[in-house]
C-alpha cells in the first residue's frame, strides 16, 4: 500500500521512518521505510500514531511522497495523504521519545483547553514536552498533593477519581491534567491512575512555571480563554437548568407515582396478563400500548407497572384523561406558543386514559401520533378577520400507553393491545385479591383481620360488576364495620354481644391485645349474599362430576370434533341427499328438525354455549384455517367497523331468506333441501375461516 506525502520529512523522522531514494517509482520523489518498532508479527508495518494519517506496507516496501489533497496537520502547510489506514497502538517499549512540536500542536488543538488558545502558545508548550511510557496501575497524580508535571494522555486509558466526582471517570487520549493547578500553585483536584499501559506527554512543573514567568501573556491568554469558555458553559448550564425547571413545573401536576400493586392472582388469566405486561415492558422498540377492559380493573396501575418495569423506569411518566380534555386536546398537544405534555415529556412515557372517549375529530391526530411520531398543536386564537395559519408539525419521542374500556378499532395495528379480563371470568382471583386487601388493611389498622370460609364462598359467588375497585371497597367497608363493632363491644360488655351477627372473635374479647384474628364473617358481606340468594343457581359441574371430568379430559373437544362429529356430520348430509325425502322414512331429517335444533335450546340453560365447542359447521372451518396456516397464509383481522355497520343487516337478510325458503318450498319436509341448508351454513363458515382469523362466521 503506497501513501503519497508532501514535505513531511520532520514529521516522519519523529517516528523513526528512514528516508532513502525511491527504487521503484522513477519520478524523482522521496521514499520512506518503516523502522523495526513499527513492524508487525504478520509481516506488515504501520505508522501508528493517533490523530495522524498512517501508512501500511510489507517489510522493506516503500511509501512514495508527493502532494495530495487531505491535510495532515493544521500548522499551515499543505501536507497530505491519499490513503488513510486505521491507526493502531504503538508498543510502549518501542515508542519514540521525541516529539515534533508542529505535529503535536496540530493534535493538541483538537482538545480542550488547547483549542481555546492561539497556535503560537500551543507551539511553545509542545517544545517543552517529552514522552513517557507508563505501565497499567501507576499513579500519575494524587488528590490533595502538589502535582509535579502537566500530563497529557496520548495513548491508553486512565481512571479519574476525586471528592468532586460522584463516580469514577475513564479518560482517554486528549485528556490533560494539572495545568490549572500548576499555574495557580494549587493541590491536585483528582487522583489519576492508569487503567491500561499508556503513552503520555508530560511537561515538568519547573519548565511550565519558567515559561509562565517568561511569557506572562500566555498565562493571561489562557486564563481569559478559559474564563470565556467557562462563562459560555455556565450560560448554557443556566439555560438548561431554567428549561428543566420549566419542564418540572409543567409535568408536576401530571406525574405518575410507582404502581401500588402487581397483578394479584394465580389463575391462567392473571398469568397471561403478567406475561403480556413483562413482554411489553421489555420491548426495546418502545412500542405504544393500548390496555382495555371493563371499568374498575385498575388499568392505570397496569400502565404504571408497564413503565416502571421497563428500562425507562428512571424517566418521567405523566398521565392525562381524554375524557376531561377540551375538544382539541390542548392539554396534550398544546395551543399556539403554549406547549403541551407531548413537548415537555420528551423521551419519557405518556399515559392517556379513556382514549375511547376522545373527540372523533381527534382520532386522526392520535393515529398520526402513534404511526409517524408527529403531532400538530392547535392554532392560537386569532383576531377576527386575520389569517389563521396552521402550526408546523412537531416530533414526539415519548412512549404512549393508552387505556380504554373497549377496543378502539381506529387504533388497531398502531399499538400493542393488552386485554384485562374482568373478575367474573376469573373467580379464582377474587379470593386472592380479597386476602391481599385484608392483609393490607391489617397493616394499616394495626388489627389482624381474617376471612372466614363462609365469607370467602360468599365473595367467590359474587360477580363484582365494578371489578377490582368494588372488591377493594367492599373489603374495606366490611373491615371498618367489623372493627367499629368490636370496639363498641369492648366499651359496653354488659350489653351483650349485639354484633355477633356481624363479626366473630376467634379467641379473646380484645383480639388486638391478645394477638388473635378478627374474623370477617359472611354477614358483613350481606350484599353479595343477597345477590346470590335472589337468583336460582345450580352448579351443573359440581353436581355432575363425570361431566366435569369429561370436559377437562384431552378428549374434549379435539378428539370428539375430529373423530366423531366431523365424520358423522358428513354421513348425515350424504344420507339427506340419497335417502328417502320424507320425514316418515328418513331418520336424519327427523334428527335435524325434531331433535337437533330443540336440543340446543334445552342445553343452553344448563351448559351455556358448550354447543359452540362441538359445532360441526366451525369444525370444517377450523380444518380450512389449519390448512391455510400450514401453507404459510396470514389470516386477516376482523373488519370490525364493517361488521358493526352491515353485520346486522346481513343476518337479517340471511334469516329472512331462510324463512322464505322454508315456508315456500316446505324445507323441513324435504331432505335434499335440508341438506343444502346445512351445506350453505358450512360453506359460509369455511369461506370466512379461510379469509379471517378465529370464528368470524359465528360472530
Amino acid at each position: 500500500m503506497l501513501g503519497h506525502l508532501g514535505n513531511t520529512q520532520s514529521q516522519l523522522r519523529t517516528f523513526g521512518i528512514q528516508q532513502r531514494p525511491c527504487q521503484r517509482l522513477h519520478c524523482g520523489r522521496l521514499a520512506y521505510q518503516a523502522p523495526p518498532c513499527c513492524q508487525q508479527p504478520g509481516g506488515s508495518w504501520q505508522l501508528k500514531y493517533k490523530g495522524i494519517h498512517t501508512l501500511a506496507a510489507r517489510p522493506g516496501s516503500i511509501a512514495a511522497a508527493s502532494a495530495g489533497s487531505v491535510p495532515l496537520s493544521t500548522g499551515g502547510s499543505n501536507d497530505s495523504v491519499e490513503e488513510v489506514v486505521q491507526p493502531q497502538d504503538v508498543p510502549l517499549d518501542n515508542a519514540p521519545r521525541n516529539i515534533d512540536p508542529q505535529v503535536a500542536s496540530a493534535w493538541l488543538r483538537q482538545y480542550s483547553p488547547f483549542k481555546l488558545v492561539s497556535d503560537s502558545s500551543v507551539n511553545l508548550l509542545t517544545q517543552l514536552m517529552h514522552v513517557e511510557a507508563v505501565k497499567s496501575g501507576q499513579v500519575l497524580g494524587k488528590e490533595g498533593s502538589t502535582p509535579q508535571q502537566l500530563v497529557i494522555i496520548r495513548q491508553g486509558t486512565v481512571r479519574v477519581t476525586g471528592r468532586n466526582l460522584p463516580v469514577p471517570v475513564d479518560a482517554g487520549p486528549g485528556a490533560s491534567f494539572f495545568l490549572i493547578e500548576l499555574l495557580l500553585n494549587q493541590a491536585a483536584s483528582a487522583t489519576i491512575i492508569t487503567s491500561t499501559d499508556a503513552l503520555v506527554w508530560v511537561v515538568s512543573a519547573p519548565a511550565l512555571l519558567e515559561l509562565a514567568g517568561r511569557r506572562p501573556d500566555l498565562v493571561l491568554e489562557l486564563g481569559l480563554r478559559l474564563s470565556q469558555d467557562m462563562a459560555g458553559k455556565l450560560e448554557q448550564m443556566e439555560a438548561s437548568m431554567q428549561d428543566e425547571e420549566r419542564r418540572q413545573r409543567a409535568l408536576q401536576p401530571y406525574l405518575v407515582s410507582t404502581p401500588k400493586r402487581g397483578i394479584v392472582g394465580n389463575s391462567k388469566y392473571a398469568d397471561r396478563l403478567r406475561r403480556q405486561i413483562v413482554a411489553a415492558a421489555r420491548d426495546h422498540k418502545r412500542s405504544h400500548c393500548l390496555i382495555f377492559g371493563e371499568p374498575g380493573l385498575r388499568k392505570d396501575n397496569i400502565a404504571a407497572l408497564l413503565h416502571f418495569g421497563s428500562p425507562d423506569r428512571h424517566k418521567p411518566m405523566v398521565e392525562a384523561d381524554a375524557a376531561g380534555m377540551d375538544p382539541f386536546m390542548t392539554e396534550l398537544f398544546g395551543r399556539g406558543s403554549k406547549e403541551g405534555l407531548l413537548h415537555w415529556i420528551r423521551d419519557g412515557t405518556l399515559a392517556i386514559y379513556n382514549v375511547h372517549k376522545a373527540a372523533p375529530h381527534m382520532i386522526p391526530q392520535l393515529q398520526q401520533l402513534l404511526q409517524a411520531g408527529t403531532y400538530q398543536p392547535a392554532p392560537a386564537p386569532a383576531p377576527l378577520g386575520s389569517i389563521d395559519y396552521p402550526p408546523a408539525e412537531r416530533q414526539a419521542t415519548c412512549r404512549i400507553i393508552m387505556t380504554a374500556q373497549q377496543r378502539v378499532p381506529a387504533l388497531d395495528g398502531l399499538a400493542t393491545v393488552i386485554q384485562v379480563p374482568p373478575l367474573r371470568v376469573r373467580p379464582a382471583d377474587i379470593l386472592d385479591l380479597a386476602r391481599y386487601f385484608v392483609r393490607l388493611l391489617s397493616k394499616q389498622r394495626g388489627v389482624r383481620l381474617q376471612l372466614t370460609p363462609e365469607a370467602e364462598r360468599t365473595l367467590a359467588s359474587y360477580t363484582f360488576p365494578n371489578n377490582v375497585n368494588e372488591l377493594e371497597s367492599v373489603v374495606e367497608r366490611a373491615a371498618v364495620q367489623a372493627i367499629n363493632t368490636e370496639e363498641g363491644d369492648n366499651k359496653q360488655p354488659q350489653q351483650g354481644n349485639k354484633g355477633a351477627g356481624l363479626v366473630q372473635v376467634a379467641a379473646a374479647t380484645n383480639s388486638q391485645a391478645s394477638g388473635s384474628s378478627l374474623m370477617l364473617d359472611k354477614d358483613v358481606f350481606w350484599f353479595a349474599a343477597q345477590s346470590r340468594d335472589s337468583i336460582f343457581k345450580w352448579n351443573t359441574l359440581n353436581s355432575l362430576p363425570l361431566l366435569r371430568q369429561l370436559l377437562r379430559s384431552d378428549m374434549f373437544p379435539e378428539l370428539i370434533n375430529h373423530k366423531i362429529v366431523k365424520p358423522v356430520f358428513a354421513i348425515v348430509v350424504l344420507l339427506l341427499f340419497i335417502g328417502p325425502q320424507d320425514r316418515a322414512h328418513n331418520f336424519c331429517l327427523n334428527l335435524f328438525w325434531d331433535y337437533w335444533w330443540p336440543l340446543i335450546f334445552i342445553i343452553y340453560p344448563f351448559l351455556g354455549r358448550i354447543w359452540c365447542s362441538i359445532c360441526p359447521f366451525m369444525i370444517y372451518g377450523e380444518v380450512m384455517q389449519r390448512w391455510r396456516m400450514a401453507t404459510g397464509a396470514v389470516l386477516n383481522k376482523w373488519p370490525r367497523q364493517e361488521l358493526e355497520q352491515w353485520g346486522g343487516w346481513f343476518l337479517f337478510g340471511l334469516f329472512a331468506a331462510i324463512l322464505v325458503w322454508e315456508e315456500v318450498w316446505d324445507l323441513p319436509d324435504k331432505a335434499a333441501l335440508s341438506s343444502w341448508l346445512l351445506l350453505l351454513i358450512t360453506g359460509g363458515a369455511v369461506v370466512c375461516s379461510a379469509i379471517f382469523e378465529r370464528r368470524l362466521w359465528c360472530r
